[in-house]
């Protein structure tokens, strides 16, 4: 459960650095690079505070790894949904 809350709150960092980037008129590439320094930096404390609370190196970065990758591939898979249906036309 606590994997789901750590993804979860990837994706709201994702939603927060997009609408900031939009406010901003930022280009997409920037707030998708602030988004993954950013969450880099916050899994990177996550897997710190795990090996202190007792669990293992290996267990944090598998676990780690997991939770930094959904949000980036999330954004991925939305953006190449975007680009293909604006290359079809489709809504």
């Amino acid at each position: 459960m606590h994997t789901l809350v750590a993804i979860a709150s990837g994706f709201c960092l994702l939603w927060l650095v997009q609408r900031l980037a939009r406010f901003f008129n930022l280009r997409p590439g920037i707030a998708d690079r602030a988004f993954a320094l950013l969450w880099l930096v916050a899994c990177a404390i996550h897997g710190l505070m795990g090996i202190a609370a007792g669990y293992s190196i290996a267990m944090e970065l598998a676990v780690g790894t997991l939770v930094f990758l959904v949000p980036p591939a999330g954004l991925a898979a939305r953006r190449r949904y975007a680009a293909r249906n604006k290359d079809t036309g489709q809504p």
